[in-house]
């Protein structure tokens, strides 16, 4: 799990750094969705996913999270879901 977890981290910092190379961020996305749909993962996963996320940011973030920065993030996280899925 440390593993994965780093992999998480190194993945968020990817795209927040990549967010102004839209081509290249949306490339490697679905080069990422790819490879998770090679090992198993199905579409309805992707929400799952996205909810545990928010939640784990909420409980990291403690009193500095809140409801604007909540749906920034459910946005950011769903896009990425989308691209990752093949979606525009």
């Amino acid at each position: 799990m440390a593993a994965q977890r780093g992999k998480l981290l190194a993945m968020l910092q990817w795209i927040v750094a990549n967010l102004e190379h839209r081509a290249d961020l949306k490339a490697g996305l679905r080069e990422l969705g790819e490879r998770h749909q090679r090992y198993g993962a199905r579409p309805e996963h992707y929400l799952v996913v996205v909810e545990v996320m928010l939640a784990a940011m909420a409980e990291v973030a403690g009193p500095a999270w809140n409801e604007p920065l909540a749906a920034d993030w459910r946005t950011t996280l769903e896009r990425v879901a989308a691209v990752m899925l093949g979606r525009p």
